[in-house]
């Protein structure tokens, strides 16, 4: 699995809300995203959630839930 998806977790669990990640394809992005999460196998990661933007389709979040 791509680190930099792994990458983009760590991000927003060190950020103080989470992040905004552009993307063209959202549907794509998050599988990825939920893969690379399970293989980590870090239970930190677990207080994260992905959420799709409601007001832009190519915006993806990560957040503190």
């Amino acid at each position: 699995m791509n680190d930099s998806f792994l990458d983009l977790w760590y991000a927003a669990l060190a950020s103080a809300q989470g992040i905004c990640i552009y993307t063209t394809d959202r549907d794509t992005l998050r599988q990825r995203l939920y893969a690379s999460r399970a293989l980590a196998k870090d239970p930190d990661l677990d207080k994260l959630s992905l959420v799709l933007s409601p007001a832009d389709e190519t915006h993806l979040w990560i957040i503190k839930r």
